[in-house]
């Protein structure tokens, strides 16, 4: 479409073309050349723009959106997902209205927003998905799922796995694919099934590449985590080498694209590579920096979760004090964001590792320390 454009002018299309062929450069050679994807997408709006095409523009938006994403700060970025949404129910273009709000929602997730915020807006659109019978509602009910269980614990998860029961039979790559990376997520954050089985599993669901996705820059992070707590857990180096390549991958959006939106990712995978290699010294530092970048750029999920790590990393050598420290900080930001099934697992996974070595050894009175957690859970 590109080239017929160039070769014949214009069409209602062009705007299409261009978007789509800006969300495939922007995947291509590892993200080295995300911001010529990004110079192609909008020019892409500024062609539909000035053409005034209502049909192509929620379609359009779509694709500026999601390569946007990784070029500017993520909520500047997410809103134009609004706009396409509004643009294609304007057109009557109910699969990107449904597109554009599946987006949105799942941008929202990722970045942090309170949980209660993000719950609500996933239920409306469900009912909008369910009402016009749109294929994303599948896609929106798995996120919803894994959100839920966040928030309310061992209620939701019996639900969950009826759900995923309900769609386990269905033949689509993308969809058995998002549910294995959540499934490698719930373990990972919740201790929801085997780590290691979910995340075999999920490198055996890849599907076709196609332009590029936010969310797949979050599947990046979170796999990465999960290769790293697993290196250290076997010490099979083929999961350290594959945690490695996605840590480049994050370097290259961090350097290439936004800062904002990455740089406390890499600086938190380069912590768990720096432990794992046993270069405590730099996964320190690491660790300090990306809660710091984290809080700078208010993603509060990823700062509960560094905090968690980095609690755990000073348990696992030695340090109680600083280990007790960032669990209590991690446990506030988990109910910040709204994770209350998560900071209630956190609390009493700390209360019972550390229940008689408070009492007998450590200078911090256990009371003390509990009253910190409760005191973070009013937050």
């Amino acid at each position: 479409m590109v080239q017929m454009t160039i070769l014949y002018g214009l069409s209602p299309v062009s705007p299409v073309g261009f978007a789509a062929f800006g969300g495939l450069i922007a995947k291509m050679e590892n993200g080295e050349l995300l911001q010529l994807g990004s110079w192609f997408t909008m020019l892409a709006k500024s062609i539909n723009a000035k053409m005034g095409s209502k049909e192509a523009a929620g379609e359009v938006l779509m694709w500026v959106s999601e390569v946007q994403c990784f070029v500017q700060p993520m909520p500047a970025a997410s809103e134009l997902h609004v706009q396409g949404e509004s643009a294609s129910l304007s057109a009557g273009d109910i699969h990107f209205a449904c597109f554009n709000r599946l987006a949105y929602c799942l941008n929202m997730f990722w970045s942090g927003t309170q949980l209660m915020n993000v719950k609500n807006k996933i239920a409306e659109a469900c009912l909008f998905m369910k009402d016009k019978n749109n294929h994303s509602l599948i896609f929106m009910q798995i996120m919803q799922s894994s959100m839920l269980v966040l928030i309310g614990g061992d209620a939701e998860v019996p639900k969950r796995n009826a759900f995923l029961m309900s769609v386990q039979d269905k033949q689509e790559s993308r969809i058995q694919y998002t549910v294995a990376f959540h499934n490698i997520y719930l373990a990972l954050i919740m201790g929801e099934g085997e780590l290691r089985q979910h995340y075999e599993a999920f490198l055996t669901k890849q599907p076709k590449s196609g332009g590029i996705l936010y969310s797949e820059s979050v599947h990046v992070f979170i796999v990465a985590l999960a290769a790293f707590g697993l290196y250290r857990e076997s010490g099979d180096l083929s999961f350290a080498e594959s945690g490695r390549k996605q840590v480049q991958q994050v370097k290259v959006w961090s350097d290439q694209g936004c800062t904002w939106n990455f740089q406390h990712t890499f600086l938190l995978l380069s912590a768990e590579e720096s432990y794992g290699l046993g270069d405590y010294v730099a996964a320190k530092e690491s660790y300090k920096n990306a809660i710091a970048a984290a809080e700078n750029h208010r993603f509060a999920n990823d700062a509960a979760l560094a905090y968690e790590l980095a609690g755990r990393f000073y348990m696992e050598t030695g340090d109680i004090s600083s280990s007790l420290e960032h669990f209590r900080k991690a446990h506030e930001k988990y109910h910040t964001w709204g994770a209350v099934a998560k900071a209630d697992r956190l609390f009493s996974y700390i209360n019972n590792k550390f229940a008689n070595f408070l009492d007998v050894s450590c200078p911090i009175q256990r009371n003390d320390v509990l009253q910190n957690f409760d005191s973070g859970s009013a937050s």
